[in-house]
């Protein structure tokens, strides 16, 4: 009589990868690595921007302090503007120096604290919004 033995044989899986298991070598992920080359290339790129003259700008603010307020987005744009030419840093700051002794005639101090007051509830909550921006 024979007798059929039968071997049961455990199969090993083995995995195998194009890339280096070393820990010395690693390979960095796709997506960050075509962001990076992207942000890269883009700061080779100098996009024509047109200046906005230091004259043009306080025009476009005394409007807006004169109580236009439909001149505000204007008065973004071009300090937008002058901060992507690059060319206006020192006299922006002159700038901002003097407009900041300048109060607003049409502002209620009272009614803008009330209104302060009611977006914020305690000094905490503001000292925490204030030192989250200034930490930006």
């Amino acid at each position: 009589m024979h007798e059929n033995k039968c071997k049961i044989t455990r199969s090993r899986l083995r995995f195998y990868s194009s890339e280096s298991d070393s820990p010395v070598e690693k390979k960095l992920d796709p997506v960050i690595e075509s962001a990076s080359l992207a942000k890269a290339h883009v700061k080779d790129v100098a996009l024509p921007v047109e200046d906005v003259s230091s004259k043009e700008l306080k025009t476009r603010i005394k409007k807006y302090f004169e109580g236009d307020e439909e001149a505000l987005p204007s008065v973004l744009e071009a300090i937008l503007r002058r901060k992507l030419a690059g060319k206006h840093e020192e006299t922006d700051d002159e700038l901002m120096d003097e407009l900041e002794v300048q109060p607003r005639d049409d502002v209620d101090e009272e009614e803008f604290e009330s209104d302060f007051d009611n977006l914020y509830s305690t000094d905490e909550e503001m000292l925490a919004i204030l030192a989250m921006f200034l930490m930006k």
